[in-house]
């Protein structure tokens, strides 16, 4: 996030600012001329789905190297609806 330092009316010792968010794709977004609170929001919500796409990313990754399982059937090694192999010993 960069802001243009030069300006008096925005930045330091005012109470509104206007900012330029560089997203990690280089994507460049004009936060016009308004108030810090309200661009500490968009900050935060441009944050937030920037971690949520990449938390989808590694969900659907996982999924792929898994050979199609979810989560917790990778983290466990079977699928809920089968029994696991712990149990099908049990059972022998």
């Amino acid at each position: 996030m960069v802001n243009d330092v030069s300006r008096s009316d925005i930045g330091m010792g005012s109470d509104h600012n206007e900012v330029t968010l560089y997203l990690p794709n280089h994507e460049a977004i004009l936060v016009p001329k308004t108030s810090k609170s309200l661009i500490a929001r968009q900050l935060l919500l441009r944050l937030a789905q920037h971690v949520k796409a990449q938390q989808t990313a590694r969900h659907h990754a996982l999924i792929h190297t898994s050979g199609g399982l979810t989560d917790t059937q990778w983290r466990y090694g079977h699928d809920a609806a089968q029994p696991s192999r712990v149990q099908k010993c049990r059972d022998q």
